[in-house]
């Protein structure tokens, strides 16, 4: 008589489960194996200061998880805005058995985290295997599933068969889950439209200032001061805002932008008052130094934000003794650029700092700027835009359009080093060689401060200061182009030309110094004249300044 599976009388008393069957004891080790997997928010947030000014999205979520079908919630916002905080508010309500989550109170709010997901799974099938577990587990257990970055389970991130998994189980409603993604990232949802449709949006706008600045003080502060032993002065938190308001960048949204630079500020005072304890060596002073309680106040965080922004030397004397009859043109670079420096200190634009560069042929315009640029960066962006004077060129500056060949290639871009760095500076040499599409590229960018790339990656510019360099000549045109456009930019410095009396003048400068140097490093070479001269064939040979130094340097091989 075959076995019948929906009724079991007919199974000897003793006898073995059916095959298939799972009894007890393995369903107990294989819900084990999967909550060794998941990170229960209720048990971690339990005890967690409530979330702030989050009321309407935690509202959104939790009238959503309690919907019979298509309990699914999708939290879409800029990084830094919060989305896992809403979480985890939600997981402190239901562990509190809150009225106001009191169809969810019997529910566990798990993250699943995608590395636990990928960790072991070297064969085929693995990966496959632990998600149909996690989505039993989910279904026959009251779980809240929330997956955070859940952007990666489209869009080729090597999670697809996740997502493919888990649409059966949300279309009947046998799950209830929560994603969150960031606005530019949660376009990857798009490629899986029937995966996206299972969702139910919710929007998390940044907040405002006031609002960051009651959760710098009420929440930020108190957790601050428990972890490094310091106080705050009064006031402090509108100061923070206001400076982490200045120095972000389009990464950076409120409130974990205030967050980290008071966090950032409170490590690297405390790393100094350590540091200026230990090499003290007045036994008196360094006592009263390690029983005064540190107090973080304004000026800790106006010199924190100092050392984030560009240094600049006192002088750009150093240019003038590479570079000569440039001293007024010099000055004027420089008193523009510290201009620039203090003043964005105070009222940031959220824009590059353009200085438009013109001078005539041969006036040596692109080694100024180089030099004065090295004693602010020590290596600034350059680009050559003679180099970019076709349309297709473009690509090596922001990459290959997605489908077209080189698009995944990972070669380095000129302004990936922005992305670490906010504060370069950029060089833009021969603007007016460029091809047109090249240079309505850069326009655009200096105008919104930000370099879109072809694979929708931004990099904000706009706390660099760029150099465009051009010829200021009535024959300069753009190789046979459209006319040249003469752009509107903050500050323009024109460099004329050097007479050949200059040039031959500024080369005999060149050997008095060459000679100076071989003479204090090399003893033999004392006999060379201090006043060595450069004889008339030679004279005629500077024809540019880039003759200079090569006829400085054969008059000097022609003494030793």
């Amino acid at each position: 008589m075959p076995f019948d599976f929906r009724n079991n009388q007919n199974q000897a008393p003793g006898s073995m489960p059916p095959p298939g069957a799972v009894t007890p004891a393995q369903a107990a080790q294989d819900a084990s194996g999967v909550t060794e997997l998941l990170i229960d928010y209720n048990k971690k947030f339990a005890k967690a200061m409530p979330v702030k000014h989050r009321d309407h999205e935690v509202f959104q979520v939790v009238s959503q998880l309690m919907m019979s079908k298509k309990s699914c919630s999708l939290l879409v916002g800029a990084p830094g805005t919060g989305k896992t905080a809403i979480v985890e508010e939600i997981a402190r309500l239901i562990a509190m058995k809150s009225p106001y989550t009191s169809m969810l109170n019997d529910y566990t709010v798990y993250e699943l985290p995608l590395s636990s997901l990928m960790a072991g799974t070297s064969f085929r099938g693995q990966l496959e295997e632990k998600v149909r577990s996690v989505v039993e587990y989910c279904e026959s257990n009251k779980v809240i599933l929330f997956i955070d970055e859940i952007h990666q389970l489209c869009g080729g991130h090597g999670y697809d068969s996740v997502s493919q998994m888990l649409k059966p189980a949300m279309a009947r409603g046998g799950i209830k889950m929560i994603g969150a993604t960031t606005l530019q990232e949660s376009k990857s949802l798009l490629e899986d439209p029937a995966f996206n449709r299972r969702f139910n949006k919710v929007q998390v706008c940044e907040l405002s200032m006031d609002q960051t600045r009651d959760i710098i003080e009420t929440v930020t502060m108190p957790a601050l001061a428990s972890h490094y032993g310091v106080g705050f002065a009064n006031g402090l938190a509108m100061k923070v805002v206001q400076a982490a308001e200045k120095s972000k960048t389009i990464t950076c949204h409120r409130p974990d932008n205030a967050i980290t630079l008071l966090d950032q500020v409170c490590a690297s005072t405390l790393l100094q008052r350590n540091a200026n304890i230990m090499t003290c060596t007045d036994d008196a002073l360094k006592q009263h130094m390690q029983s005064t309680p540190l107090v973080i106040n304004a000026a800790h965080v106006e010199n924190y934000n100092k050392g984030q922004g560009f240094t600049v030397p006192a002088d750009f004397d150093a240019v003038k003794d590479k570079i000569f009859f440039r001293d007024d043109v010099i000055d004027h670079l420089y008193e523009t650029v510290s201009d620039y420096v203090r003043f964005d200190a105070l009222f940031p634009t959220g824009k590059p700092f353009r200085i438009d560069i013109k001078g005539d042929p041969k006036s040596g315009r692109t080694t100024l700027v180089q030099q004065a640029a090295a004693l602010i960066d020590e290596q600034p962006v350059y680009l050559d835009l003679a180099d970019y004077s076709d349309a297709p060129s473009l690509n090596r500056i922001i990459g290959s359009p997605m489908g077209y060949v080189g698009s995944d290639s990972r070669q380095e871009m000129p302004f990936d080093i922005v992305e670490s760095n906010p504060r370069k500076i950029i060089i833009l040499d021969n603007m007016d060689k460029g091809h047109p599409v090249v240079r309505d590229f850069f326009e655009s960018a200096m105008g919104t401060g930000l370099i879109k790339y072809a694979d929708n990656r931004t990099v904000d510019i706009g706390k660099c200061i760029v150099f465009c360099v051009s010829e200021d000549s009535d024959q300069s045109r753009s190789i046979g182009f459209a006319a040249r456009r003469d752009p509107v930019s903050q500050t323009k410095i024109s460099i004329r030309a050097l007479s050949a009396s200059e040039m031959v003048d500024g080369a005999e400068r060149m050997v008095r110094g060459m000679v100076a140097s071989m003479k204090a490093e090399h003893s033999k070479y004392a006999s060379i004249p201090d006043d060595l001269g450069i004889p008339d064939e030679d004279k005629l040979r500077i024809a540019s300044p880039a003759d200079m130094a090569p006829v400085a340097r054969s008059v000097i091989l022609s003494k030793i």
